[in-house]
């Protein structure tokens, strides 16, 4: 005989169930970018660290001596080819590479600008997010960011890798430190004149140029990641760069796009690229 009660029973656990479900993604969609990215940080094992910069930074620290550090790219969209008014990205996506990092030390480096409250964001340069964000105070910036995290992380050498944009700051700064082993980009624009020029939108004046401003780096072993059905940055526009960097590593991956699918598989790339 059936047993109406267990019935009942069943559907309440069930009813309840879906309700959570609901509630926590009701949750997630309320909560802001920084709280998302807080909360998928400490999921992982990192830690959010305060830095006099500050530039929002996490860190999962280990006992190497060598720190990975991954720096975000320009954050949230532009609208029609015009800056976003908040930088700060919806979906961290160096941060999802930084977690799919098996290295022992990595840390996670925001962008200028980028999960500001209110008040602060208002006084937040906006060159630093539009024409100056490859400029030479976004780089300083970054740089010191860099330095407070190595502190922190007792680590005497460097691994930097960079998404998109973050990959052409990443290697602007790498060109003006003497701690960089390893340099990684992913989908990064290597030559902004080719970028804007392949886009048609106006020249970044004030900004310094990946292809021909970071001749330093030719000594060190570096991977630039590219995906063939990139539109955003295409592989193309790198050329100089390339031309330039004779003995930098080009990967180019088939059906992979700007988005698409840089963290699948990224503990065997990163591997690879940083051996």
């Amino acid at each position: 005989m059936n047993n109406p009660r267990g019935c009942v029973d069943k559907f309440v656990v069930t009813a309840v169930f879906f309700v959570c479900v609901f509630i926590s993604g009701c949750a997630n969609l309320t909560a802001s970018p920084s709280e998302r990215a807080d909360a998928l940080a400490q999921q992982n094992g990192f830690v959010n660290v305060p830095l006099q910069s500050g530039l929002r930074a996490y860190l999962h620290t280990g006992t190497s001596p060598e720190l990975t550090i991954y720096i975000e790219g320009d954050g949230a969209h532009w609208p029609r080819g015009l800056p976003p008014a908040d930088p700060t990205p919806s979906h961290p996506y160096s941060l999802k590479l930084a977690i799919a990092d098996t290295s022992l030390n990595v840390a996670y480096l925001a962008r200028a600008c980028q999960y500001l409250p209110d008040d602060q964001l208002a006084k937040c340069p906006r060159a630093l997010w539009t024409d100056a964000r490859f400029g030479d105070d976004a780089i300083t910036l970054a740089s010191r960011s860099i330095d407070e995290l190595k502190a922190k992380s007792r680590a005497s050498s460097l691994r930097l890798v960079g998404y998109s944009s973050g990959g052409a700051l990443a290697t602007l700064v790498a060109s003006q430190r003497h701690d960089v082993s390893c340099l990684v980009t992913v989908a990064a624009p290597l030559d902004i004149v080719a970028w804007v020029a392949a886009h048609g939108v106006s020249p970044m004046k004030n900004s310094l140029n990946p292809a021909t401003d970071t001749d330093s780096t030719i000594d060190i072993l570096q991977t630039h990641f590219q995906g063939d059905a990139d539109t955003v940055v295409p592989p193309a526009t790198a050329l100089t760069y390339r031309l330039r960097h004779p003995t930098a590593k080009f990967e180019l991956i088939e059906n992979y796009d700007h988005d698409c699918c840089w963290d699948k598989d990224w503990a065997r790339r990163i591997a690879t690229a940083c051996p």
